[in-house]
């Protein structure tokens, strides 16, 4: 979306149209309707697991994920474990030894419509527009010891009115990611591994550190990281800058203003398959950070922990706190945030249904005075893309967020997914302002939430809703077909101070991973 500071002046154009917008609101409000109640007919269906049609995968076969970079085809060695059709050039062996090169690529194409488009503000596009990213891929391996990786981004958008929204939606070509491994085994990631270069770090469910999946531009970081892999878990040591995605040909450049620095231990205390432990340290300097309160150099510090089950038969949890310290201009940072996704599959029911949810709380900043001695705004640095729902670009950030968001996901069909989501959201305090999305778009060069809408324009805490839906079909080997529709209904705070048009969403694609 196209995250444009609101401000008084908007006010007076909010009594216009609401006989329209009333309608418009009702009108959302049969058509999720009718989608829940259909989708939960379809659910009483067969449900075997939602695997790609074809022979049954070979258990040392990597699952084509988003994340190639994962991906260890050195079983491919054995020519009787070649079944697919690009088997061939996924491992191509290097001489006689551990050597091989392993190429691959995504390609996604998506057709996107918003309806009130940042609730109405600044340019609309009533007829959608066209999104296209390739992302191919190579994996150079010369040893046991040391590997070469690299992924090249392009990224286009076509028929959007405004032209492409920067940070986003077009990055034309670049290198997304390039680095190299020197370690004890750089195939399985066993032992102590040095990773340099470009690269992108995601850490649990993408919560403060992601490559911000979802949209058309993917993220990435320039710097270092240190990876120790033992019996007892995974501990990552890193040093990096975010990559500012610049919308011309290879001319991505990390943003000098900001530093990012930490440790991250990944089930450190309890095996694989059971509960797990995560706990974290990660240090932000961000030379222009823009709060309610003002703008000027912020470094933040952030101790956290997460502690999860798998989802698989049963109970299922994730929950993850964090606290926040360090200086904004002349203030103290005192912050927090508590997340929680909790759920139970069952197993017998048609559709293996999962009720889940998600209840978040971000802390917000307890005044409004510019000479304040606190900040109490939850920053949450470079977190996943489509983090609310499956897919929408997120209208807004959840610092200073309080949400509840039930949801139930199922398989209908063989081979076919389904989510279906409510989402209540609420001021943490309504001395604080509510924050657009990091990185949507990016605003003078740098990556970063700031002010959407100032909260000294209404004492209302209550924002409103989103509802969200996703079907994803895999009717083919290599292929993923989704369909996404979500849409807000605005509440008291957003209706009291911007133009406040509820957004509907729709995005179908089809995405072709080797």
């Amino acid at each position: 979306m196209d995250c444009m500071e609101l401000d008084r002046s908007t006010i007076a154009a909010r009594s216009m149209g609401r006989q329209m917008h009333e309608r418009n609101r009702g009108k959302f409000m049969l058509a999720f309707l009718l989608c829940l109640i259909s989708s939960s007919f379809v659910a009483k269906a067969q449900t075997p697991d939602p695997k790609p049609p074809g022979p049954p995968s070979d258990p040392a076969r990597p699952p084509l994920i988003p994340l190639p970079q994962l991906e260890n085809w050195s079983f491919l060695k054995d020519p009787s474990k070649r079944v697919d059709f690009f088997d061939p050039i996924k491992y191509v062996q290097i001489g006689d030894g551990n050597s091989y090169l392993s190429l691959g690529s995504e390609y996604r194409i998506e057709y996107e419509r918003y309806t009130a488009n940042n609730f109405g503000v600044g340019p609309q596009d009533q007829n959608g527009y066209l999104m296209q990213r390739v992302l191919p891929h190579f994996d150079l391996h010369l040893s046991n010891h040391f590997r070469i990786y690299n992924e090249f981004q392009f990224d286009y958008t076509d028929f959007r009115n405004g032209g492409p929204r920067p940070g986003l939606d077009e990055d034309r070509g670049d290198i997304h990611q390039l680095f190299f491994d020197v370690g004890s085994d750089v195939r399985t990631g066993n032992g102590v591994q040095l990773r340099a270069g470009r690269q992108e770090l995601v850490y649990g469910r993408g919560r403060l550190l992601d490559n911000n999946e979802g949209p058309n531009v993917k993220l990435s970081f320039d710097g270092f990281k240190v990876s120790v892999d033992t019996r007892g878990g995974n501990v990552d040591f890193f040093a990096v800058k975010p990559v500012n995605p610049s919308p011309g040909f290879f001319d991505d450049a990390p943003v000098h203003g900001q530093s990012l620095w930490g440790v991250y231990g990944s089930n450190i205390f309890v095996g694989l398959n059971k509960p797990r432990a995560d706990i974290y340290y990660i240090g932000f300097d961000n030379k222009n950070a823009s709060y309610d309160v003002g703008a000027g150099r912020e470094i933040r510090h952030t101790f956290g922990g997460r502690f999860a089950q798998p989802v698989g038969k049963g109970l299922d949890f994730d929950w993850e706190s964090a606290f926040q310290w360090g200086a904004f201009t002349d203030k103290s940072i005192h912050a927090y945030t508590v997340q929680t996704e909790t759920g139970y599959t069952f197993e017998q029911s048609p559709g293996h249904i999962r009720p889940f949810l998600r209840f978040d709380v971000s802390s917000g900043n307890s005044s409004n005075d510019p000479n304040g001695h606190t900040l109490g705004t939850f920053n949450s640095l470079f977190p996943r893309g489509a983090y609310i729902t499956p897919k929408m670009a997120p209208p807004f950030a959840l610092d200073n967020v309080i949400d509840v968001h039930p949801m139930t996901w199922f398989q209908p069909f063989k081979h076919v997914e389904t989510s279906l989501g409510w989402d209540w959201f609420w001021r943490y305090s309504t001395n604080d302002g509510l924050y657009a999305f990091p990185g949507f778009p990016i605003r003078n060069g740098l990556y970063g939430g700031y002010p959407l809408i100032h909260g000294n324009l209404t004492k209302y805490s209550y924002i409103g809703q989103l509802g969200d839906m996703e079907v994803r079909w895999s009717p083919a080997a290599h292929v993923i077909i989704a369909f996404n529709f979500a849409g807000t209904i605005n509440g008291a705070f957003l209706n009291s101070t911007a133009k406040s048009n509820d957004i509907t969403y729709i995005n179908t694609g089809f995405t072709y991973r080797f």
